[in-house]
């Protein structure tokens, strides 16, 4: 039999069923003797009264200690409020307690995330410790879940620039759109979500098409996997400018000049419009991202400051 809704929400917050139970019936009921409760919920009378004197050790329930000891339940707004009060507190104090287990082991292994939650807290973990740029190719569903996060990282300083399939505008936040976007998103049923941070961490993960289940999703950061994804989601979103560009534009000069920002940049001469648009993406290739900094450290091969070519 399914569980009353009062009655599961108090199981998910920690209660067990029993004690949910009887915290519901007080509700409805009282004040009541731990005998009324019993015959009520069709519990055995014991095990009432042990879930009674749990009950009021969390402050969950009152009892008058008369000869008749009479039940009465807080009111859920309290109950509510304590309880979050005792998390935040177990919450500060687990945190002081696991920082000091933090190890700084490089992982270059590729996980799995099995569950939506996860991927989404990750995807906000990642973005909080962000120190230069952040790439993103994200669907409509999961944009606007993770837009105020990436506005927030935006007034960080952050660089942020994400594609997207429709126009959107997010403070601070430099956004790419494809072209034809609806018919770009159906060929890749559901939900996606592409983020890279710092060139040296990245999260994919494909949820359903109402953007709550999870499909599959995998995190690493292998700064050999991590930046060369950052790299094609960068390169994405040139070639999205670029078409756009061709679609309004006939002066084909102009689409020619800008093709060739991409292929031979010159930051010595000054560009506006598209050309300067594209050229930034050229900025956040090489040099100064942290994972391509990384990279060369790693492979060895290269000891100059120079950006090897796009």
């Amino acid at each position: 039999m399914e569980k009353p809704a009062s009655v599961q929400a108090l199981v998910d917050l920690g209660f067990t069923e029993l004690e949910a139970d009887v915290y519901s019936f007080l509700l409805t009921e009282s004040p009541a003797t731990g005998y009324r409760v019993s015959q009520a919920t069709g519990r055995l009378p014991a095990n009432v009264y042990k879930a009674l004197e749990t009950l009021q050790a969390k402050g969950a329930v009152l009892i008058d200690e008369g000869a008749s000891r009479m039940c009465s339940p807080a009111p859920p707004s309290e109950l509510l409020s304590m309880l979050r009060r005792r998390y935040t507190d177990r919450e500060a104090r687990a945190e002081r307690a696991l920082a000091d287990l933090r190890t700084t082991t490089d992982d270059d292994r590729v996980y799995q995330l099995r569950s939506r939650e996860q991927v989404m807290e990750r995807c906000r973990t990642m973005l909080e410790r962000c120190k230069k740029v952040a790439v993103l190719d994200l669907f409509p569903q999961p944009l606007a879940e993770l837009k105020g996060d990436l506005e927030a990282l935006a007034a960080r300083g952050v660089e942020v620039t994400v594609k997207t399939f429709h126009p959107t505008k997010m403070k601070g936040v430099t956004t790419v759109t494809t072209p034809n976007g609806d018919k770009a998103a159906e060929t890749y049923p559901g939900q996606w979500i592409f983020l890279v941070a710092d060139g040296a961490e990245m999260l994919l993960a494909s949820l359903a098409e109402d953007g709550r289940r999870l499909h599959q999703a995998i995190y690493t950061s292998s700064v050999a996997l991590a930046y060369f994804v950052h790299a094609w989601i960068s390169s994405e979103m040139m070639l999205c400018m670029l078409l756009e560009e061709i679609d309004r534009s006939e002066d084909a000069d102009q689409i020619k000049a800008a093709a060739r920002t991409i292929l031979h940049p010159n930051e010595d001469v000054e560009t506006t419009g598209l050309q300067g648009d594209l050229l930034r993406f050229k900025h956040i290739y090489n040099k100064g991202v942290p994972g391509y900094d990384a990279l060369v450290e790693m492979i060895g091969l290269r000891t100059s400051q120079e950006p090897i070519p796009v």
